[in-house]
């Protein structure tokens, strides 16, 4: 019932878009980048991370304005692409330090060995760093994905219609139109928790061990 009365199906496939493809560049992005900030010394690498620190501070609201006005100037408004590539940038902050934390609990005697054996950077951090890296990686993409499968705010500002708008927004249209019908309600909303509990139930193990990694050396 609930799919009648609203394009559910059409909210569905864009969720699973953005959730998959906004972490999975999230992920790309900073999987290297925490790395080199965990391994490596260079210049300016305290106040980069103190910027990112203080990231987590400000509120997704104070975005929304300069979000806008940005994503609409590069044709970016109302298009899937466009929630996409902001999720994986607000994600940023903590990806990163759940990896760069990851990171350094990892001997740095198996990179030298790799180095000693001729393996360039890219070769150690992709044979060897990275399959022992999933708890890790894990972690981080079971936050990153939670979060573009269950933000509200930037989606309502980011998009209009239907084309481009994720299951959220389905429940708002479900509680300004169809207030009176709980039940209905009530099955979008399972439609709407139900793959972020698997995503989380299924990567249990990476989750907690990757936390606790971090919490033993971050």
């Amino acid at each position: 019932m609930a799919f009648k009365i609203a394009p559910l199906s059409r909210f569905y496939i864009n969720s699973v878009i953005v959730g998959i493809f906004g972490t999975l560049l999230n992920l790309l992005l900073l999987g290297m980048a925490g790395y080199v900030l965990a391994r490596f010394q260079f210049r300016f690498k305290n106040l980069l991370m103190g910027a990112f620190s203080l990231s987590l501070l400000i509120p997704g609201a104070a975005m929304l304005q300069p979000l806008y006005l940005t994503v609409n100037t590069l044709g970016l408004y109302d298009k899937v692409i466009g929630l996409i590539i902001v999720y994986a940038g607000f994600g940023l902050p903590v990806s990163l330090y759940i990896l760069s934390s990851y990171f350094l609990t990892i001997p740095k005697e198996m990179e030298e060995s790799a180095y000693l054996d001729g393996a360039s950077f890219i070769q150690t951090f992709f044979r060897i760093i990275l399959p022992i890296s999933k708890p890790g990686f894990g972690t981080a993409g079971v936050m990153q994905f939670l979060l573009c499968w269950n933000e509200f705010q930037f989606a309502i500002i980011l998009t209009t219609g239907n084309q481009s708008r994720t299951l959220p927004l389905a429940l708002y249209y479900f509680k300004s139109q169809f207030a009176s019908d709980y039940g209905v309600m009530f099955a979008a909303t399972m439609v709407v928790i139900v793959p972020s509990i698997l995503v989380y139930i299924l990567l249990q193990k990476q989750v907690v061990s990757g936390l606790a990694a971090g919490a033993v050396k971050g």
